[in-house]
């Protein structure tokens, strides 16, 4: 919250809204704006820029990363798999669209919504490349380690290891439940992880 001063005008003028369709409710405006002042400045030292800290974690000293794949490119509301997808965006697309909302100042003028952006020229100047891997219909289920898996799922997982630049350490596999299996190159004191 970059701007506290802005945030209490319009805090104040929900307040005011709710007050007004419920006259019974009570709300200390000036006391609540104290707290989330106080939490603002709690919060703010370990607010950071997302892909600028990961760049850094990626490229910088080795540092274990997790990371969470349920808000992955499919679940993107403009690149995912329609209609299983979430309502907003989670990819590289949505930071650029909120970069431009905000130094565009681009809100509804009567919600005060967010309007979606996309920068065209960012667009245009993409160069997408496709790459067809041969797949396999053999059943992995029984897989307990990366060695287990056929030749071809094998080579799928280097190919993603060695185009996004991070060595994996665990990866995940289904049915009958989800687990997470170590890979070979995964130190000593790695284990599979079973989710239920």
């Amino acid at each position: 919250m970059s701007d506290f001063t802005q945030f209490s005008e319009r805090y104040k003028v929900l307040a005011q809204q709710y007050k007004s369709m419920y006259p019974t409710l009570e709300i200390d405006i000036d006391g609540e704006l104290i707290k989330l002042k106080d939490y603002v400045e709690r919060v703010q030292p370990m607010v950071r820029d997302g892909v600028h800290f990961m760049y850094e974690a990626l490229h910088g000293p080795p540092k274990n990363i997790l990371v969470e794949g349920a808000n992955a490119a499919l679940l993107d509301i403009d690149f995912g798999t329609y209609p299983y997808v979430t309502s907003s965006n989670c990819t590289v697309g949505g930071e650029v669209g909120e970069l431009l909302q905000t130094r565009g100042k681009e809100v509804g003028v009567t919600t005060g919504r967010k309007r979606r952006c996309a920068n065209q020229e960012v667009l245009q100047r993409v160069d997408v490349q496709y790459e067809t891997l041969p797949g396999w219909k053999s059943d992995t289920s029984a897989a307990r380690s990366f060695e287990d898996l056929p030749e071809n799922a094998q080579s799928y997982v280097r190919y993603i290891e060695e185009h996004v630049g991070v060595p994996r350490s665990l990866y995940p596999r289904s049915p009958p439940l989800p687990r997470l299996l170590p890979s070979s190159s995964s130190s000593s004191s790695s284990a599979a992880v079973q989710l239920q």
